[in-house]
């Protein structure tokens, strides 16, 4: 009896050490064993900062991590060129963390990574948000500058904007609405010799971002078409609005405009962008695309979103797929 112990007890260690070496063995193509992992709620828990070495995330932003998985606005079009957005309010995203490079393989599973992108195809993500008016419609002093600002709008037709005055409530230092004049050919023409000057005034955009129209006027929100969103004293432009400045210029006497020199807004970029399709429901479907990532210390680790439901079906929880590179 104590023999046949003593038997199935090295039996079963050797099966424990066979199925541990089995787990972490690299497969022929060069990866390690696959692992998956399924992140909280980031609608409801907030951001999660994933790492694969501790093949973990936490709620709690850490020094070193390499994914961020959570959730975003973003501008939505309506319709292909319709020049016509709407604001997605809680668009889920995937951000490279500190000094992590991505590059995108179109592979429909990790199955079918069998080499790794080259190094010149690794990109972080871009942060920085610019804007093209910004707050340079005021000088050092805070007085407004007599430009001339010459936008494009979105469906190709032209505008004339020159701010006037604000309201600063001193008792916040903060301004309460800006005051500016403008112009607006809806035909599309660069003729503006006989365009009537209009003038708006925005409401507080310290309280709520503000939306302005050439054509409409003010927005109540982010839907339909617009060429200029006020953040409190900054001035962005509206999606796919470009703009150009006319320094030291009268707003009455610029007749025609040129139709070069225009640009747009800076804005962030994510090198994990677009890695849904949804379908008419608004379920989301993670594409055929693998991303590669190279962390700060050079390790390559290949991953593939595979869902964003837990097993409630509920959206908001992230799952992915990956094999560390050897």
């Amino acid at each position: 009896m104590k023999r046949f112990l003593v038997f199935s007890i090295l039996i079963s260690l050797f099966v424990l050490f066979s199925c541990s070496e089995k787990s972490t063995k690299t497969d022929d193509d060069g990866f390690g064993a696959v692992e998956t992992y399924t992140t909280a709620n980031v609608k409801t828990d907030g951001a999660q900062y994933f790492s694969f070495d501790t093949k973990s995330a936490s709620a709690e932003k850490p020094a070193s991590f390499d994914l961020e998985f959570t959730v975003a606005p973003r501008l939505v079009e309506v319709g292909e060129n319709s020049c016509v957005y709407f604001n997605v309010s809680a668009d889920p995203i995937i951000k490279a963390g500190p000094g992590v490079t991505i590059a995108r393989v179109d592979a429909a599973s990790l199955d079918d990574v069998t080499a790794l992108p080259d190094d010149g195809d690794f990109s972080g993500d871009d942060t920085v948000r610019t804007a093209l008016i910004g707050k340079t419609w005021m000088d050092e002093n805070h007085a407004v500058k007599p430009d001339v600002y010459v936008f494009e709008s979105c469906n190709g037709n032209y505008g004339l904007l020159a701010f006037d005055s604000y309201e600063m409530d001193f008792s916040t230092f903060q301004i309460k609405s800006i005051k500016w004049y403008f112009k607006y050919n809806e035909d599309g023409t660069a003729d503006f010799s006989s365009t009537a000057l209009d003038s708006f005034t925005t409401e507080n955009a310290y309280e709520q971002t503000r939306y302005f129209s050439f054509k409409d006027g003010a927005l109540a929100m982010a839907y339909g078409t617009w060429e200029v969103t006020v953040e409190g004293s900054s001035i962005w432009l509206g999606p796919n609005v470009k703009a150009y400045k006319l320094e030291n210029t009268n707003i009455n006497d610029i007749t025609t405009i040129t139709e070069t020199g225009f640009s747009g807004d800076d804005l962030m970029a994510y090198v994990c962008a677009g890695w849904y399709d949804s379908d008419e429901n608004h379920t989301v479907i993670p594409r055929d695309y693998v991303y590669v990532a190279k962390t700060g210390n050079g390790k390559k680790t290949a991953f593939e979103i595979t869902n964003y439901y837990d097993n409630m079906g509920n959206s908001g929880a992230f799952t992915i797929k990956w094999k560390m590179f050897d």
